[in-house]
């Protein structure tokens, strides 16, 4: 049995690497423009394009309830918080331009911009992600094949959604085998050569059970994330499991997609937001300082803006009044206070350095 797992793994996993989903980049945004010329019919599509695609990103980190309180940053700004722009599918004739963009924006600017608009904000993409559906009714068990009724809706409608790039397995041989072998025997790790072979992040295991009229569907992950596992229940009318497969679905998507913002967004309505000036003498002091405030788990999102001559400087987010965050910082031998010139935030050592 070892041997096959082994097999398997080297099967599902040979010569690929895995990506990682980022959520600054937003891809496949149509433009189009007619001017004078082909090229500044280009540059002007570009440019409204950055607009769309700024607000495409919108959609992905901000939530609908909040969608609403973003304002509408100046077109400049937009376009110099763009790190990299992609062109697919471009077509021209002498005055018009098409193509498809894509944009990568600066994480940085774009945070610094919803922050100081107090607007909460997703601060990490779900992870790219292989659906694993399994149908159980009694002892019959069905994963990657036509029997399953939850694997052929999947098939026949490739999951789509803003915020989750998901994808199906194609139903091999293989993939079959190495499914049954990982499910029969709740050897999870058996699935990690998915994320290798799909270039993603992690497998998204949906266990259907079907009893009478009455449905589950129990979600687990592999890697792990027990924040993420969820149960959904719906009932099939006429005990007929199709009629209900597309309304199942959608509530995985919606409960994962929920789950994700609550773990994952960044609100300010009960979080502070600090930059503060750390000074050092030289660059040596500095490394186990940031060891500390990178391995404190009561800090939200810490972040190095830059360094200066004899000082680094930094943004974290904490919920909590800034003596709570103080008395949190002590045990590390941490203080924080008011600096005397500029106002900001310090943090330094208790006592000084050592000399």
């Amino acid at each position: 049995m070892m041997k096959n797992l082994c097999l398997i793994g080297l099967i599902l996993g040979m010569g690929m690497s895995v990506a990682r989903a980022d959520l600054y980049r937003v891809s496949g945004i149509p433009i189009s423009a007619e001017l004078s010329s082909a090229k500044e019919a280009r540059a002007a599509a570009i440019t409204n394009g950055e607009t769309d695609a700024f607000w495409a990103l919108m959609k992905k980190m901000v939530s609908p309830d909040n969608q609403q309180q973003i304002p509408m940053p100046p077109e400049a700004d937009i376009h110099a918080w763009v790190q990299t722009v992609s062109l697919a599918n471009e077509k021209n004739t002498a005055t018009k331009y098409m193509a498809d963009l894509g944009v990568r924006f600066d994480e940085t600017k774009i945070q610094d911009f919803l922050t100081q608009n107090n607007i909460p904000f997703l601060t990490k993409d779900l992870p790219d992600t292989v659906i694993v559906p399994v149908y159980q009714v009694g002892e019959n068990v069905w994963t990657v094949e036509e029997q399953n009724p939850l694997y052929t809706y999947l098939k026949g409608n490739p999951p789509k959604n803003e915020l989750w790039k998901t994808v199906l397995p194609v139903g091999e041989l293989e993939e079959i085998v190495a499914i049954r072998e990982a499910i029969g025997n709740e050897n999870r790790g058996a699935l990690n050569g998915l994320t290798g072979r799909y270039d993603v992040e992690s497998v998204m295991v949906v266990k259907i059970n079907q009893r009478g009229p009455y449905v589950t569907a129990d979600v687990s992950y592999v890697p792990a994330q027990p924040a993420l596992d969820n149960r959904v229940d719906v009932v099939a009318s006429n005990g007929q499991i199709t009629s209900v497969i597309p309304a199942l679905w959608g509530k995985v998507v919606r409960a994962q997609e929920q789950k994700w913002r609550d773990l994952k967004t960044q609100n300010f309505e009960s979080q502070m937001t600090f930059w503060a000036q750390i000074p050092i003498r030289k660059l040596s002091e500095w490394t186990p300082l940031y060891q500390k405030l990178k391995k404190a788990d009561f800090l939200n999102g810490f972040t190095v803006r830059g360094f200066r001559p004899n000082e680094v400087w930094v943004t974290f987010g904490y919920k909590g009044t800034s003596a709570d965050l103080n008395r949190q910082l002590r045990p590390l031998g941490l203080s924080l206070m008011v600096g005397d010139q500029n106002g900001f935030w310090v943090i330094k050592p208790r006592g000084g350095f050592e000399e």
